[in-house]
């Protein structure tokens, strides 16, 4: 049967080609009013609502959630957007702009829901810069059916016994695509081994791929659903077909787009709500010369984070020294970025003490300070579910053998075990950024930059459906909150080390009760000699709330400082003879 349709085919080529001509041309002087689908008269493509096409959107924000105007109907059950560079053709093999449905834009994404960030999106090295289109599409097609038909082809066998692997040399020479003479190998490289490993339309751009050995478009997509239909009869119901032409069900319609306009604007990254605030830190100290042994001051906080982010931190990140990948190579995850070299709870400590991956900082180096507002009990859950859950008898942790072979990073593997390894075994072993660090690094296997960091945010919320409540996720996506300004940060310059003289005269520095449940905190120091002192108290926001100029101080020193009229939070006691100083925190409750 297989083999006749190849002859037939043969003897008609030029006919048939002349019929494809004349059909494309009807094809494309009516796609930009109507749809493209297949596989009924009742069947309706999803056409995503235009009506505020043109938006502006700075790269590194979140996409708004498309909304339809109109359904796909109950034949096409999974609904998901195509993004593509406007004004930018796709490029057959020569690279000269494809012909295939009669070329188009090229495609640089998919994603299942049409929330992204533009900065993320690139396919063949094409991404989005300031002053760019895109536009977003919506297609709706039946996964579980082309996810059967996946693996028949690449496992099945027909009624002669032969592999249906085998069909593809054959239909490479009578299709002249010599791409298709290895089908199956391109998709086992690409990681599909079966139907399983096609989860999402990105995954079926690749099963496609070898009948189009171009850069994608929307036409070429049309035209690969197309050819599989209109071949329908000759795939055998062993290698997944259904003895009938119209077969793989699918809808879009290409004059329905949401067209986006990049800027440079740059704005906080977010995620889940669009209520959601990210920290932002005062950038008005650029350049501060501090020591090496000398603590930071108190960040200042420009912008509060939202309640949805209840931990806010700091992250440490060395200027002009770059995050590197497994093979020692600058890393190149959204766009790269410094390699970060610490975390800190309140944004107060001393730069010699951040070190990470071997890199230090020395006099002379820049080093900046961001907030990142998140909710440490998400990932307190997610992470002690994944290491200690079961999900259908089986441990969470056997998800990432799967993961590792569906995206082909084998390091994913032994995630549990490297997590492990580090001394984290649960909950209990996460308190603050600084221990989440590794988990971040072992989901990249690379140094985290800021923006490895918010890539591997969004990788986690994207797939959140397919991560069981039993293994920490919530059934949906977009459930792990954060919120991170890449562009509000303190700069410090790294200067000498301060003399050892800094309050050596001070000892036993103690603050009593603290927390500070009463009307007033006590304050115990001694000195071994005569030193002229003042007393300060700080707010989390670095504001001198109170001062008291002790004077010349000699020996043990006893005073207290009035805390009834202040506000619950945490607060800082500094101690200073005018130029150093020592620190102690507080809580008042």
């Amino acid at each position: 049967m297989v083999c006749s349709f190849f002859i037939l085919k043969q003897k008609n080529m030029k006919t048939i080609n002349l019929l494809q001509t004349f059909v494309l041309f009807l094809n494309l002087s009516t796609f930009a009013i109507a749809q493209n689908k297949c596989c009924s008269i009742s069947t309706v493509a999803p056409e995503i609502n235009t009506t505020t096409s043109g938006t502006s959107i700075d790269l590194n924000q979140m996409t708004v959630t498309p909304t339809l105007t109109v359904n796909a109907s109950p034949d096409l059950p999974n609904v998901e957007y195509i993004i593509t560079k406007k004004g930018v053709a796709a490029l057959d093999s020569q690279g000269q702009p494809s012909s295939i449905g009669g070329g188009g834009d090229v495609i640089i994404g998919t994603d299942v829901d049409g929330v992204f960030i533009p900065a993320n999106q690139t396919r063949y090295n094409i991404a989005l810069a300031a002053g760019d289109m895109f536009d977003v599409m919506a297609i709706g097609y039946d996964l579980a059916l082309i996810q059967e038909l996946t693996d028949s082809l690449l496992n099945g066998s027909n009624g002669n016994g032969q592999p249906c692997c085998n069909m593809f040399s054959l239909m490479a020479i009578v299709l002249s695509e010599p791409a298709l003479a290895g089908f199956c190998d391109t998709l086992n490289n690409a990681g599909i081994y079966s139907g399983a490993d096609v989860t999402s339309f990105e995954d079926v751009l690749t099963v496609f791929s070898p009948f189009v050995e171009d850069q994608f478009s929307v036409e070429a997509i049309v035209y690969v659903f197309d050819l599989i239909n209109g071949n329908g009869t000759y795939i055998s119901p062993e290698c997944g077909g259904t003895a009938s032409n119209d077969f793989v069900p699918y809808g879009l319609n290409g004059g329905e787009r949401y067209t986006y306009h990049a800027t440079t604007t740059v704005l906080a990254n977010t995620c889940c709500s669009s209520a959601t605030v990210a920290p932002e830190l005062n950038p008005g100290l650029h350049g501060t010369l501090i020591a090496t042994n000398e603590n930071t001051p108190s960040p200042v906080l420009a912008v509060n984070a939202s309640p949805d982010l209840p931990t806010v931190e700091y992250l440490i990140t060395k200027r002009n020294e770059a995050a590197l990948d497994a093979l020692g190579q600058p890393d190149t995850t959204q766009g790269g970025g410094d390699v970060v070299i610490g975390a800190d709870e309140d944004g107060i400590f001393m730069p010699m003490d951040k070190t990470r991956h071997g890199v230090t900082l020395v006099v002379g180096d820049t080093f900046d300070i961001t907030a990142i507002g998140y909710d440490l009990s998400v990932w307190q859950t997610l992470v002690d579910s994944i290491l200690n859950g079961m999900q259908n008898g089986q441990p969470c942790c056997d998800l990432f053998s799967l993961l590792a072979t569906a995206s082909n990073k084998p390091y994913l593997a032994g995630f549990c075990d490297s997590i492990a390894n580090l001394g984290i075994s649960g909950a209990g072993d996460l308190n603050n950024m600084e221990e989440l660090l590794p988990i971040f690094e072992e989901l990249n296997n690379t140094q985290i930059s800021l923006n490895s960091l918010v890539a591997t945010f969004e990788l986690l919320n994207n797939n959140g459906t397919y991560i069981s409540p039993d293994c920490g996720g919530t059934g949906s996506n977009n459930f792990i909150p954060y919120g991170i300004h890449l562009e509000k940060q303190y700069a410090y310059v790294v200067d000498n080390p301060l003399v050892v003289e800094k309050l050596s005269e001070v000892s036993l520095f103690m603050l009593y009760p603290n927390p500070a449940n009463t009307d007033a905190l006590n304050v115990y120091f001694t000195t071994k000699e005569v030193v002229d002192l003042t007393i300060n108290l700080f707010d989390a926001l670095g504001q001198r709330v109170h001062s008291q100029v002790l004077g010349n101080v000699s020996g043990d020193f006893n005073t207290t400082i009035p805390v009834h009229n202040l506000a619950s939070g945490m607060y800082y006691v500094e101690l200073t003879d005018g130029r150093n100083n020592q620190l102690l925190k507080v809580i008042v409750e």
